[in-house]
Order: structure tokens, then sequence, then C-alpha cells
């Protein structure tokens, strides 16, 4: 089904996710993100790690992370603009095995209410857009050791238009209709077929794809799921927008939650 925009995009906030490894503990901006950090941007070898953050932007990376069980973690803090709507954050490449701890809490104390999300290489989580910054901490411990790892931030609409989701893990927590989301998913060599879903969540909501970010007429939907070819060159964007309900406009929606498959 051919999807046609109801309401104007002049006042509708995009995020995206887009694939995007880069810096070297190296700090740089990635995804869209400001310039890179300078003071805390120069190489530091895991027996510096301070129990202090160091300060990260949204959009940046930190790369060279190596760590072995007992060691001081990597920490950082990063804040969250007015207007965000979703986060993701990652510990990508290297080899081991980290394991990424957010909090509110800058000591990381162990109150289910200060704790974020605890796992293994990725968190990601979408809420209502906040109305004043946010500084949440990350910590990239393990059991046992991991080296070369790269930290990748993200946080959305500002400054990454595009976000990237990998596949089998579940982006929640998405409302609209004033926060457009979209997304991309990372597909593993060899699938031929991309999935994705959206479930749960209160409200009337539709999962739409389009092929540009700045032209709608083509957006297409088939409900809550589709399943599309995987095409070389061919980049695909997911986002939830609320069915239109009646005169009044469009029926707002939350807590949905999106997952992509690959076949």
């Amino acid at each position: 089904m051919k999807y046609t925009e109801q309401r104007s995009f002049s006042g509708i906030r995009p995020m995206a996710l887009a694939a995007a490894l880069c810096g070297s503990f190296v700090v740089t901006a990635c995804g869209g993100g400001s310039d890179a950090i300078d003071a805390v941007a120069k190489a530091t070898a895991k027996s510096a790690y301070s129990p202090f953050p160091t300060t990260i932007q949204p959009g940046q990376s930190a790369s060279n992370l190596s760590l072995s069980a007992g060691e001081t973690e990597p920490r950082f803090a990063l804040t969250l603009p007015v207007g965000t709507t979703a986060v993701k954050i990652e510990a990508a490449g290297g080899t081991g095995s980290p394991a990424v701890t957010l909090s509110s809490d800058p000591n990381f104390g162990s109150g289910s209410s200060d704790m974020i999300c605890v796992s293994s290489r990725t968190c990601q989580w979408a809420f209502a857009p906040l109305t004043a910054t946010k500084t949440i901490y990350i910590l990239i411990g393990t059991r046992s050791s991991y080296s070369n790892v790269t930290l990748n931030t993200f946080a959305g609409p500002q400054p990454n238009q595009v976000i990237p989701l990998n596949i089998g893990e579940p982006m929640s927590g998405l409302s609209g209709p004033a926060n457009r989301v979209y997304f991309t998913f990372n597909v593993p060599a060899g699938a031929s077929q991309l999935g994705v879903s959206l479930t749960a969540g209160d409200g009337n909501a539709q999962l739409l794809e389009t092929e540009s970010l700045t032209d709608f007429s083509r957006a297409y939907t088939s409900g809550t799921s589709m399943m599309l070819p995987i095409t070389a060159g061919k980049t695909y964007y997911f986002f939830p927008d609320s069915v239109k309900g009646n005169s009044s406009g469009p029926v707002p929606f939350n807590n949905y939650t999106m997952t992509g498959y690959a076949q």
C-alpha cells in the first residue's frame, strides 16, 4: 500500500539509524555528531583509565578500548540535548566480551531506578522527548577481557538523523506522532530479505518504509510488518507513524517496539 502523508513534515523531528564505526582510545566525531573532543581525544592506555568519566558527545566514538577483568573500566559521561527521543550505545568490533552498562548515577549504584541498561554489547531505547538536558553514564566492563573495542554513541534526532539497528535487537519505547524516528538495519552477509515488525504499545501505529529522507511521496506501509528484498545499493528507512484517526488528527501512540530480522 502506498502511504499518503496526512501532515506537514516541517514540524516533524526525524531520527534515523545508519552504521557508523569510527574513531581510534581516541574520541572522534561519528554519525553526524560534533567535532572531535580535543583534550580528551588522546590515545589512552588501559592502565590509565580513570574512575572518573570521560566526557563524550552524542554522535562521537571512542576506540582502542581494551580491558581485563579486575582492571578499572573505561567510563564516559554522555549529555543528551533537549529534544532527544532515542539513543543507541554499542561496544562494536574488537575481540572478547565487553559489557555495556548505562546508568543515571555516575557511581553506577545498584539501585534499579539508576540502572538504564546492562547488556553484552548494545543498549538502545526510545522515550518521550527530553524537555531538559540529561546526562547518562556509560561503563564498558567485562567478566573476562576485551581488546580494540569501539564505543559508538547515537542520539536523535540530533546529531544523528540516522541510527543503525542490529537484526534481532528491538528498539522499544517508540512514541508519536510528533517525534518521527527513522531506522536502518545492519543486515548479515548472505541474507536475501529484510523483515521488520512493529509490536505492542498503546494507540494506533503503523510501520512505514521510505528510500528517501527528503521525498516521502513513495513512502510505503503494509500495516505493522513488512518483508523487503535486499538489493545492492538500496537503503530502506523505517519509521513508526500514527494511523490517521478522525477529523481531530492522528491518534497518538506510545511504547511500540520495532524489530528487524533477516532471511
